[in-house]
């Protein structure tokens, strides 16, 4: 069984470039955790990576995957994270029709853990179902602050470059212009409104016709979609 530092790997959940999520359990506490690993040596990278550890762990709710962890080991990066059993927002909703009474608990939890971030002055930047997890109580827990940001802190990101989702992207991302809570409440519309109908108001796999739907079109009336 591969380890790395005092956590044994069980699987690999995902990978994008030279991060890799795993399952893991503790050797010590006997504890699964989802182990996050950087491998590259972007600076500025690294930089976003500890951040992202440091915003998490600042948080502390019961809405919010919590941080266990973070260190080096052998020029690899990594974040041990709590461990969600159940299935993120995306997945849930395709087999998943939310009642009424669903629809409004799973949005007081994300309104909630969104609140959390704002009320500590963070801006997620890139809320979407897929970074939404649902435990098998349905209980809510929000994750992947890779690009999140404090209001204080300097941007790292350079000139230019969109970052985020883009069927989630507010006008303000979309316009490149400064950003504030803002543009996480616009995701959250999107989010409340796929959970109500079943599916995204502007959905394309054409991110020209996906903004331009957002900066210039009413989403369908949800009585009508939804009677």
């Amino acid at each position: 069984m591969a380890s790395i530092g005092n956590y044994d790997i069980l699987e690999t959940i995902s990978q994008t470039g030279p991060s890799t999520v795993y399952l893991a359990i503790h050797q010590k506490l006997n504890r699964k955790t989802l182990l996050k690993v950087y491998r590259g040596g972007d600076p500025k990278l690294i930089d976003r990576f500890e951040r992202e550890a440091r915003i998490v762990a600042d948080l502390n709710s019961d809405y919010i995957v919590q941080v266990y962890d973070f260190g080096e080991i052998d020029g690899q990066f990594y974040i041990s994270m709590e461990y969600v059993d159940g299935q993120n927002l995306q997945e849930f909703l395709a087999s998943h029709r939310l009642s009424g009474d669903e629809l409004m608990e799973f949005s007081f939890q994300i309104a909630r853990a969104v609140s959390v971030l704002h009320l500590k002055g963070y801006i997620h930047r890139d809320l979407k179902p897929e970074n939404i997890l649902v435990s098998k109580d349905k209980k809510i827990k929000l994750t992947d602050f890779g690009i999140s940001l404090h209001r204080s802190l300097k941007r790292i990101t350079s000139e230019g470059a969109l970052l985020g989702t883009p069927l989630y992207m507010s006008p303000e991302q979309i316009n490149n212009l400064p950003l504030t809570s803002a543009c996480d409440v616009f995701a959250l519309g999107i989010i409340f409104y796929q959970m109500a109908v079943g599916k995204h108001p502007f959905e394309s796999d054409q991110y020209g016709e996906v903004f331009a739907h957002i900066l210039t079109t009413e989403p369908p009336e949800l009585c009508r979609v939804r009677p």
